[in-house]
């Protein structure tokens, strides 16, 4: 893991390289467009290497996933169910429909109208992300969307990881595909025989699925586009080096694209957070994809003051970001983005 000092900080070295896919990712949306299930079965025979039929997913399979889950995974899943419920009912009451008179005659109104029909994108690449079951599947259930569409690659023995299917179960979500990649953005955002198109994509990707979401927005709503899974934590002498390094490596398991990040004003600490990532990757299983990401993107960034460190986080407005100091209030007020 580099260790470097502000004043060597570059751009390209903070934000990265952004490659161009989207000659690739286009030629394999119009396919699906113009030939719909038969370019999606083609794709994924090539990409997932499984020969599908049927993409969706039967209510028996949908039964038998669930049941095989283990029982206190089950309950995790359903506390997490409820915490999130909890959330977004707060959110839903910050929303209300209301009328105002702007000018004499002239009435302004604010109507809020959930979306029809939306599709959840889940990634199926080395891990069962439940969270996006429940992070895009939740919210849409309280907002009473009327219509869920769920995707995920079948990646686990020919078909959707079991542990996925379950969430989905859980959350009431019952029209399922076994389709990932460009091939299920294009799916759902223009349909074929076998997809209804939906009116708004939600849902995390590797690079090829969001170049797939830039291109069709405009023709179909997304959510945002997201980039490789990212954590920058700003840690002061008071911070845990074994909680640090814990966290990074938690990121940097996701994918060899993760860019793991410390920016402290403690020498001292960046070198035990250093010495501790030697320490608790060799006890990861995922110690392969954690050590490319490590060395290709993971930073420690050494800084005079933790107004630096602000100053960083806030130019490179990452999707984590954590606060590993004495007085963690007294800078949350300056984070911007």
């Amino acid at each position: 893991m580099r260790i470097l000092r502000y004043n060597e900080l570059k751009e390209k070295i903070l934000f990265g390289k952004k490659r161009d896919i989207s000659p690739f990712v286009n030629k394999i949306i119009d396919e699906v467009r113009k030939y719909g299930d038969e370019a999606v079965r083609r794709y994924t025979l090539k990409f997932d290497g499984v020969d599908i039929k049927k993409f969706r997913i039967t209510q028996k399979e949908l039964e038998n996933a669930y049941k095989s889950m283990d029982c206190a995974l089950v309950n995790s899943i359903r506390r997490a169910k409820e915490n999130i419920e909890k959330f977004c009912r707060c959110q839903l009451r910050q929303l209300s429909n209301f009328k105002v008179e702007i000018a004499p005659g002239v009435i302004a109104e604010q109507r809020i109208i959930p979306i029809n029909r939306i599709g959840i994108y889940v990634p199926g690449g080395r891990f069962p992300l439940v969270s996006t079951v429940l992070m895009c599947g939740v919210p849409a259930r309280i907002a009473k969307v009327k219509e869920i569409a769920l995707c995920s690659p079948p990646g686990h023995n020919n078909t959707i990881h079991p542990v996925i299917l379950g969430t989905a179960k859980l959350l009431g979500i019952k029209e399922i595909y076994k389709i990932g990649g460009i091939q299920a953005i294009a799916s759902l955002a223009y349909g074929t025989e076998t997809i209804r198109p939906v009116d708004k994509i939600f849902g995390p990707g590797n690079i090829y699925v969001t170049t797939a979401k830039k291109i069709v927005f405009g023709d179909v709503g997304i959510d945002f586009i997201a980039g490789p899974t990212e954590i920058l934590i700003i840690g002061d002498n008071s911070a845990e080096a074994e909680i640090i390094a814990a966290d990074l490596l938690a990121q940097a398991e996701h994918d060899t694209n993760a860019i793991p990040v410390l920016i402290t004003d403690s020498p001292k600490l960046g070198l035990k957070v250093k010495e501790e990532i030697k320490r608790q990757i060799v006890h990861l299983k995922t110690k392969e994809i954690a050590e490319k990401s490590i060395k290709k993107n993971g930073m420690i960034i050494l800084v005079k003051n933790l107004d630096e460190a602000i100053d960083i986080a806030n130019k490179k407005a990452p999707e984590h970001l954590e606060l590993q100091v004495k007085n963690p209030k007294k800078f949350i007020s300056r984070i911007l983005r």
